[in-house]
């Protein structure tokens, strides 16, 4: 799906951290709610419209709350399969007097405006949830949708004060608690062909589609670094230093072996599973990065097995002998060294140019012949140039450093992932050479 282009007000509003939130409407039209300086000086929190000048978004709820301006202030927006926009948030109280850096903090609940862009109710989950200070940003709360239907998931705060899990379903009609009987802060919740699976710091549980009874599952030690869910419904999660897969039905997660790189242990950091059925594995080794990779086959794990008990080549399992793709730090014998030098951010268009990297490159014209690349790695994309040898890296790096506030040039050895796109530019002005 091709990159819209986004309006100077969006950019504007992204770089001086004005931008609370996006979604993608259709595939030509964005909106963000975000904060914009009118003309009288005063500024406001809205909606609009990120890349169609169209007039002001859908507009916010207003409260009924002495000192609030709006029910909800900050949203995360979410775009139903049904055409209808949602907005889940904390409502405002009475005696908060929310601005634009400091959102409400009251109960959650979730802002609906219908698909023909007419006036948004809100709708408080049940059970009044407060999000608990003890868990901070992406791991709050979040939801996902499938049909109609939607599933708002966060770690509240308890009778005890502390956290808990909160998971609550919407079914097309109203919205119902569903959550969890236990087991403290909320890491993830993964929606499965026939039900739910919910990880906590405490244990995970398992829910069927119709059901109101969660099924306790057992976790290995260690916190979780990540969950993903294969195409037949298995979920393999990263608990400390290991990689583990659960089957809907079983019990317990399952270890699967991972090989050594280069004689050191590997980590798990990411997992990716891809249309050509391929499970792809981001790992940390002896202090390098090491991509590896396996074709998915059918094997399952057997019937009966004990908890942390070794499979060996369950569906994605990462087999010895077929790391690819391996990036490491740059070193005295590199011979394929690059300088990433910047990673995009998601809503970044597909044809982004980088104007500050090229602008710190301008004058530079020690660097020609570096090729200058927006490499792949996984869902995320970094620029990187190219260079002939580490030295090489390391001096383009300090010119970046310098020239872009807050970067962290990176000098690597290997080759990226994939290569989406070369970007040729003149060195002398810091133009791009179309």
């Amino acid at each position: 799906m091709p990159e819209p282009r986004y309006t100077r007000e969006y950019w504007s509003a992204y770089y001086q951290g004005g931008l609370f939130s996006s979604v993608r409407m259709s595939p030509e039209v964005v909106l963000y709610e975000g904060i914009q300086e009118n003309k009288d000086g005063s500024v406001q929190v809205a909606l609009f419209y990120a890349n169609v000048r169209r007039g002001p978004g859908p507009a916010l709820a207003p409260s009924t709350v002495k000192g609030c301006s709006n029910a909800i202030l900050k949203h995360a927006l979410l775009a139903a399969q049904d055409g209808a926009l949602l907005g889940l948030g904390q409502l405002c109280e009475e005696g908060e007097a929310p601005d634009i850096f400091r959102p409400s903090h009251g109960a959650l609940a979730v802002e609906r405006w219908p698909k023909d862009g007419g006036k948004s109710r809100v709708e408080p989950l049940p059970g009044g949830p407060r999000l608990s200070p003890d868990v901070e940003g992406a791991d709050q709360v979040s939801w996902f949708f499938e049909g109609n239907k939607s599933w708002v998931w966060a770690s509240v705060l308890g009778p005890d004060k502390a956290a808990k899990p909160y998971v609550a379903a919407h079914d097309g009609s109203s919205w119902k608690d569903l959550s969890p009987p236990s087991g403290g802060a909320l890491s993830s919740v993964l929606r499965r062909k026939d039900g739910l699976l919910a990880i906590g710091e405490k244990g995970a549980w398992a829910l069927a589609d119709g059901s109101s009874e969660w099924k306790a599952v057992q976790v290995p030690g260690g916190p979780l670094r990540f969950a993903e869910q294969d195409l037949e419904g298995g979920v393999w999660a990263a608990f400390g230093g290991g990689l583990f897969r659960w089957t809907p039905g079983g019990k317990e997660f399952t270890r699967i072996p991972l090989p050594d790189v280069d004689g050191a242990p590997s980590v798990p950091a990411h997992l990716l599973f891809t249309d050509q059925g391929e499970a792809l594995l981001k790992v940390t080794t002896g202090g390098q990065v090491a991509l590896l990779r396996s074709q998915v086959n059918m094997l399952q794990p057997t019937a009966n097995q004990p908890a942390g008990a070794v499979v060996k080549g369950p569906k994605g399992v990462l087999k010895e002998g077929v790391a690819y793709g391996r990036v490491t730090a740059a070193h005295a014998g590199c011979k394929e060294p690059f300088v990433q030098m910047f990673k995009l951010n998601k809503v970044a268009p597909a044809d982004y140019d980088f104007p500050l990297t090229r602008k710190a490159l301008k004058g530079h014209t020690e660097f020609g012949g570096v090729g200058f690349l927006e490499a792949q790695d996984g869902p995320h994309r970094y620029f990187i140039a190219k260079v002939k040898t580490v030295e090489q890296g390391r001096k383009l790096a300090e010119v970046i450093r310098k020239g872009v506030k807050d970067s962290s040039p990176q000098v690597l050895c290997g080759q990226p992932a994939k290569v989406n796109r070369e970007l040729k530019i003149d060195l002398r002005s810091g133009d791009l050479v179309k």
